[in-house]
């Protein structure tokens, strides 16, 4: 006899309409919500849906039903409505189909106490279950059981009228079939419910429960909460608080990824465009064709989910498109190779002085395809990702993160090596040589075997020197990203307790680069001004008006005209082209 028949004794139990101390029950929702983040628990919590709080993780196979109870100085005993009504939901959703294969629990919680026994309230019972029921003998299990039944049963005898006249053969069979359950039944019913009684004022729970919620919004490993608990507080309860008002199941849902979507909003320009990415993708099961802007928004996005790790539980995601756009037969042999870089980069996970959160075991296929297929391409960018590519391969080896021969590599390094130095050599575009110089400055600075080799320093210094004498004649090198990464060169090496002498090289080269830094910086601040001068004059049909933004314009085109500024460049082309249209 299956269970499932007696759920038709099931009242609407939604408990919008009877729940007591509703801010609390947001309050413990959202407690529950953080509590499953912080400690990666993958449940969905649905709100007022079934009971109060229902946590169910299908893969796990497990759901929690709570109810809970917010009071000044009410006691419960086996008397109470409330424990009597909780009971007999709990039975309705013991025996409903949905959950016949859960490992369910039920949980009635309440702020208050057990009241004292009077007259026949069997409080004593209560309160030997709930100081029991982490361990309770056969012998209180009978007697709890029969009294679960009892109440049950009593229940039952109330609901049976009011059904019994649209769906008199169903109440029937179903009051037969609950009469001829074994006591096995009511025995795992009962080992199922547990309680919770804390015996605090309403204002205490509620402070603790506040207090909670703030330790858990804090242990969070977004960069933007600092300083933004309250910000970040508010931003959750509120969606807690619509959730609640929702009239599908479905649309009642809390999920963690609801959560980092949320605190990314909060974050900063990076993280709400990746936001806007990984809501618009994680529905998508198939990629059916190669389109150019949306690949680069699933690399970009792949991009910022490894460089975060407050991102790592979104990896699944990337990883699958990516991989999709590997195996996809129209992807260009370039798109293929970025998706294969961005692939392993997002797969190992590398952290600065940690050992990688993930692995390269298994993958040395794609290792093969990326560096038989680099000999396409040569350009500085294409070589520069080789290059880190290889050092976080290298490294995942020493660590046994990778199982891929380190003698393999050996020759792709020398390639790399090779290249540069002949690149170095025939190129004349000064800012593209000082590309070429940066390069090997940085492969000279990188250990050349697993024993680690020493620094060639002076010819690292002797590259950095030429790019400074190119750079009057390299407008369109990015020295400022190269101010940068000195300026972190040097922060790690102050960590790891590197040679004095180095450091302070390294600072008087990063000196020698401020001018330049400075006056491009500076062109930067003034391209803007004359946009916005020029901006003022487009609404206009004044052809005095629009020969002065036409000028505007091309003095911000000329002065954006290098490395850093890019595509402050491209725009202002696109802003000319615009008068001229």
């Amino acid at each position: 006899m299956p269970l499932s028949n007696l759920s038709i004794f099931s009242k609407d139990t939604d408990a919008n309409e009877v729940v007591k101390g509703y801010e609390y029950q947001k309050l413990r929702t959202l407690e529950t919500w953080l509590n499953n983040k912080v400690n990666m628990v993958d449940e969905v919590i649905y709100c007022e849906y079934e009971d109060d709080i229902f946590q169910r993780d299908i893969a796990a196979g497990s759901s929690k039903f709570t109810q809970l109870k917010l009071y000044g100085s009410k006691s419960f005993s086996f008397k109470s409505e409330e424990i009597t009504k909780a009971i007999a939901n709990f039975f309705m959703l013991f025996v409903n189909g949905e959950y016949s294969f859960d490992k369910v629990q039920f949980v009635f919680e309440t702020n208050t106490s057990i009241a004292g026994k009077y007259g026949d309230n069997d409080a004593e019972l209560l309160k030997e279950w709930f100081d029991n029921q982490d361990n309770i003998d056969a012998q209180l299990l009978q007697k709890c059981a029969e009294k679960v039944r009892t109440i049950v049963a009593d229940y039952l005898k109330g609901e049976f009228p009011k059904i019994e006249k649209t769906q008199k053969s169903e109440v029937q069979s179903a009051m037969i079939d609950f009469n001829g359950l074994p006591p096995t039944v009511w025995e795992d019913f009962t080992k199922s419910i547990k309680w919770v009684f804390n015996d605090k004022s309403p204002n205490d729970a509620i402070e603790t429960t506040v207090s909670s919620i703030k330790e858990f919004i804090n242990a969070l490993p977004f960069p933007s909460i600092e300083g933004k608990v309250d910000t970040v507080f508010t931003a959750l309860y509120y969606e807690v608080s619509v959730k609640m008002f929702q009239n599908e199941p479905e649309d009642r849902c809390l999920t963690n990824q609801k959560i980092d979507s949320l605190i990314l909003d909060l974050g900063d320009e990076a993280d709400k465009q990746y936001n806007l990415a990984f809501e618009a993708w994680k529905g998508t099961p198939e990629i059916k064709y190669f389109n150019l802007a949306e690949f680069i928004e699933v690399l970009h996005s792949s991009n910022h989910c490894r460089q975060s790790p407050y991102l790592k539980e979104h990896s699944p995601l990337w990883l699958n498109l990516l991989d999709q756009y590997i195996q996809f037969e129209d992807t260009p042999d370039r798109y293929r190779q970025k998706a294969i870089y961005e692939f392993l980069w997002l797969s190992l996970r590398p952290e600065w002085l940690k050992e990688p959160v993930g692995s390269l075991v298994g993958l040395n296929h794609l290792i093969d395809k990326y560096f038989t297929d680099a000999v396409k391409f040569d350009d500085h960018e294409a070589i520069e990702d080789n290059f880190n590519l290889l050092r976080i391969i290298r490294a995942s080896i020493l660590m046994g993160k990778s199982d891929l021969p380190m003698e393999k590599t050996k020759n792709w390094l020398n390639e790399i090596g090779t290249t540069i130095n002949k690149k170095i050599e025939l190129v004349e575009n000064p800012s593209e040589k000082c590309y070429w110089l940066e390069l090997r400055t940085a492969y000279l600075s990188n250990p050349l075997d697993e024993h680690g080799k020493h620094f060639d320093t002076e010819r690292i210094f002797q590259s950095y020197e030429e790019i400074i004498q190119l750079l009057p004649e390299a407008p369109l090198y990015n020295v400022t990203r190269l101010s940068d990464r000195l300026n972190q060169f040097i922060k790690i090496y102050i960590q790891v307790g590197a040679n004095d002498n180095y450091v302070d090289s390294l600072e008087a080269l990063a000196d020698k680069l401020m001018p330049f830094v400075s006056t491009r910086n500076g062109n930067h601040k003034l391209a803007k001004t004359y946009v916005d001068r020029g901006v003022k004059y487009l609404h206009t049909t004044n052809p005095h008006h629009l020969a002065k933004a036409l000028d505007y314009f091309h003095k911000a085109k000329d002065l954006w005209l290098q490395g850093e500024t890019g595509e402050g460049y491209i725009l202002s082309l696109l802003n000319i082209s615009q008068l001229y249209s």
